[in-house]
């Protein structure tokens, strides 16, 4: 269904005039259409979506893999990828279905490549997602929190999102848990105090069910005076 849904924003992809007023996305039918599609798939629809570790992936539910099915040889999923990235900053104005589908590649199922191109690459975009926690399309939203993402330059760049801001919605949600865990003091350097405060007050668990906002911001414990302690003493 997501990629599905992608194809159909795609049709825009090489067209020479771009009118929004033909742009078949915009069309009221074809976007209801599309939303009720997708709605099965929003961690809001799933009861088991918050957790804890999430499932291990099928090996044939994959995007990358769904993808072959429709696209030539000689195009691989993240090719169709980085179009699809280059069309929504180009035609979208914001589309919040069209941003919804930025998000799937990006989850720690898929190669760190998706990840570094939204983030680091088109990271101007991210403050037109607004997608909320519950209409990000996954069976799990522990599949963009684990495991903690290792590459130096997304975590740069999930950083260099929160400083410049605002993000919303579950973009905010990521970018925060990332950058606690690795860049603390990056933020309370560069980030403003809501950022600060946010950054330094999230907790995010292994297992059982995942912490959303509020709850995130509001755990207790041993690690908070620590993390407290290592900011006032920079």
């Amino acid at each position: 269904m997501v990629f599905g849904c992608m194809k159909v924003f795609m049709l825009e992809h090489g067209q020479q005039e771009n009118n929004s007023a033909e742009e078949v996305f915009r069309d009221g039918v074809v976007g209801q259409f599309m939303t009720e599609l997708l709605s099965p798939f929003t961690s809001a629809a799933s009861p088991s979506s918050l957790s804890l570790p999430p499932p291990p992936p099928g090996p044939d539910d994959g995007l990358d893999v769904v993808a072959t099915r429709f696209l030539s040889a000689s195009t691989p999923f993240y090719q169709y990828y980085t179009d699809f990235v280059g069309l929504y900053d180009a035609i979208s104005f914001a589309h919040p279905l069209f941003a919804s589908l930025l998000l799937p590649p990006t989850s720690m199922r898929y190669l760190v490549d998706y990840r570094k191109y939204l983030w680091a690459d088109y990271n101007h975009v991210l403050r037109t997602v607004r997608t909320s926690i519950g209409a990000v399309v996954a069976g799990s939203v522990g599949e963009y929190l684990w495991p903690a993402e290792t590459d130096a330059d997304v975590t740069g760049a999930y950083l260099r999102a929160l400083v410049r801001g605002p993000l919303e919605g579950f973009v905010r949600l990521g970018a925060t848990g990332e950058t606690a865990s690795k860049l603390l003091m990056g933020v309370v350097d560069q980030g403003n105090l809501d950022v600060i405060r946010e950054v330094v007050l999230y907790r995010q668990v292994r297992e059982g069910t995942a912490l959303i906002p509020p709850a995130c911001f509001e755990q207790s414990g041993d690690w908070k005076a620590f993390r407290f302690a290592n900011t006032s003493t920079q």
